[in-house]
């Protein structure tokens, strides 16, 4: 009787487990549905170019709907989401990933906090709901030649490369604090600002490979502030246009393991790369610069750049060029420069290792090098007095600033010409001469010192006295004999 109470409620449970039992196994011996069929179950009617997408998915082909036509090339974007994000249509896909071109897709794609461990590739095709990728997590993606309302991209993480070659995006792009572990390709690019959103927008953004931006067009301004990226920024022969309000281009405080490149590039509303730190070159030859009143065309003030600073070939600035407090370990190349009558080079207390300039200066009044330091001349004229005595007279007139003389003599010393550095140190004294007029010094700076050059050529003084002597001579030889 008792082994009865004991083996009765385990009938019992046996009983009311058996239809689950059933249903179990028949799942397990029925046929796994097709990616076509658990779309159709889930979403109904295809579309061609969702048909296309089924097809293609589960061996990892292209969906290719450029010869489908009306809404037959739509895609509803949230049978997109659920194929990429539901465990059941994801696990019929191959590591190709998805890819898709020449579709059309229908509400904004959301992929918010997805996590996504293949590629996605949408070629050629238009979302003109916009995208949003906040806080995702993909393994790659692939936007290239496609039309895009926006995108939100913030915080987002991308582990290999974010292609968008030749990407329009109507709306601005975020990729705020964003991370991407390969290269952010935007070459040929065409990026438009909306309202409070730049054109481009990754501030904080931290990119493992390269920052490609080369032959591109941005309405709106394009912001790299506080970025890192492990390589190189390249935007040569770009179009960047700011505004009254907005920079061109912003990289300020960002850090760039390898080279920028402005080469070409024409920068319309300013460009800042203050406090920035480059371990490369940074590049603006032939380049094209237009300030605002609120900006410099150009502002590297406290920059550290590894390698040389380079403005050649064509650079034109239409503004201030500011490298104030600027470190460049290399090369300063300014030569070969346009219409530099319109520029204002501001290189106060910055440091160079080498000064390769030509006659390309700015105009009198417009250079600034009062506390610049560099420690050689290069070759791409002869290094000799009259030449840079010629550059330091593009200083303003307003005062006189002995450091940029001093500097210079040093520098020629040290390259031994001595000759070259003494006539600077008493072109030095002469200059300041203009300041101290009516003023008891004059004595010394307008006649006395000039009289030996302030002490460089003292055989002057021998020279002068012995006119004295033989003038006293004379004098004094007449006046016995009279």
């Amino acid at each position: 009787m008792r082994d009865l109470h004991t083996i009765l409620p385990v009938l019992i449970l046996l009983l009311a487990a058996e239809p689950a039992f059933i249903s179990a196994i028949a799942a397990e011996a029925a046929p796994e549905m097709p990616l076509d069929q658990l779309l159709v179950t889930r979403f109904g009617k295809l579309s061609g170019a969702e048909e296309q997408l089924a097809s293609t998915a589960a061996n990892g082909g292209t969906a290719n709907c450029r010869n489908l036509t009306g809404s037959d090339k739509e895609v509803r974007a949230e049978l997109f989401v659920w194929l990429c994000t539901n465990p059941r249509p994801s696990s019929k896909l191959t590591y190709r990933g998805i890819s898709v071109e020449d579709a059309r897709f229908v509400k904004v794609l959301v992929l918010d906090w997805a996590r996504i461990s293949f590629p996605i590739t949408l070629s050629n095709c238009a979302f003109p709901d916009g995208i949003s990728l906040v806080h995702s997590h993909l393994a790659n993606l692939c936007l290239k030649d496609s039309i895009v309302s926006g995108i939100d991209a913030s915080e987002a993480h991308i582990e290999e490369d974010m292609d968008l070659t030749g990407l329009t995006v109507m709306h601005g792009l975020s990729l705020t604090a964003a991370k991407i572990d390969g290269t952010l390709v935007c070459d040929s690019g065409l990026f438009v600002r909306n309202g409070e959103l730049l054109a481009i927008q990754a501030d904080a953004a931290a990119v493992k490979g390269s920052v490609l931006f080369r032959d591109g067009f941005a309405e709106g301004g394009v912001s790299f502030s506080s970025a890192t990226i492990d390589e190189d920024v390249d935007c040569d022969g770009s179009l960047v246009r700011g505004s009254e309000k907005v920079l061109a281009l912003n990289a300020n405080a960002a850090g760039v393991k390898g080279d920028i490149t402005l080469r070409s590039v024409k920068a319309d509303g300013g460009v800042d790369i203050e406090n920035t730190k480059i371990d490369g070159t940074l590049t603006c030859s032939g380049g094209h610069f237009a300030g605002n009143e609120a900006m410099p065309a150009l502002n590297v003030n406290s920059a550290h750049v590894g390698r040389h600073a380079l403005f050649r070939k064509g650079f034109k600035a239409r503004g201030t060029v500011s490298l104030r407090n600027a470190q460049i370990s290399g090369n300063l190349d300014w030569f070969g420069v346009q219409s530099p009558q319109a520029a204002i080079l501001d290189l106060r207390r910055a440091k160079a290792g080498t000064l390769v300039i030509d006659s390309s200066w700015p105009q009198q009044g417009n250079l600034l090098i009062d506390g610049f330091v560099y420690d050689q001349i290069g070759d791409v004229v002869s290094p000799s007095a009259d030449f840079l005595l010629a550059w330091l007279g593009r200083q303003p007139n307003d005062r006189f600033v002995s450091q940029p003389f001093e500097q210079l003599a040093a520098v020629l010393r040290k390259m031994g010409l001595e000759e070259d550095a003494r006539k600077v140190l008493i072109a030095k004294n002469n200059d300041h001469e203009r300041y101290v007029r009516w003023r008891p010094e004059w004595l010394w700076y307008g006649c006395f010192g000039r009289l030996i050059n302030f002490g460089y050529t003292p055989w002057n003084a021998f020279y002068a006295s012995l006119v004295v002597v033989l003038f006293g001579t004379a004098a004094f030889r007449n006046a016995y004999l009279c």
